[in-house]
């Protein structure tokens, strides 16, 4: 038997890769500016604590800073936060927030940083030590605390920032 030419089948074919090419293209399109619009806002962390025990609560925020921490804290541009959790006292009602990040600038650079900003923003210093390779300021200001200890991270990460902020109830 004869093969029949039909130009319509043919016809519908290449109408049916346009159809399925221009919805691929739609939807890649659709998915980028959905992304565009979702992927530069903050995370935003629930708050459910990670560690409950009778007398404390600890949660977990990951790579932003605690609502109760420092607004004006001198953040190293560039870093990014590797630990940031908020603890809850339950005896005392007293909050503390530990933060760390890593630093590219030398010990010497985030010292001045740290000891003009505590000044500039009314905190007296009770401790500016050095021990070795590790640097202490501790501070105080009405009802909190601020401790940041500097050391260098054996891993070659740089140089290790760790803050505790306390605010006694």
């Amino acid at each position: 038997m004869a093969e029949v030419f039909n130009p319509k089948a043919k016809s519908n074919k290449a109408l049916l890769w346009i159809v399925i090419i221009v919805v691929v293209i739609l939807v890649g399109l659709a998915g980028y500016f959905y992304g565009k619009q979702t992927g530069s806002k903050q995370t935003t962390v629930v708050n459910m604590p990670v560690k409950t025990e009778a007398s404390l609560e600890t949660w977990d925020y990951g790579n932003v800073p605690p609502e109760i921490f420092l607004k004006d804290f001198p953040f190293e541009a560039g870093t990014r936060l590797v630990e940031s959790t908020k603890t809850i006292y339950k005896d005392s009602g007293d909050t503390q927030v530990h933060l760390v990040y890593y630093s590219k600038k030398t010990i010497g650079d985030n010292l001045t940083n740290f000891r003009n900003y505590l000044k500039n923003n009314g905190w007296t210093i009770i401790t500016d030590t050095a021990a070795g390779t590790i640097y202490t300021l501790y501070a105080k200001k009405d009802k909190s605390a601020l401790s940041i200890l500097m050391s260098f991270d054996q891993t070659g990460a740089g140089l290790k920032i760790d803050v505790n902020y306390l605010i006694y109830r």
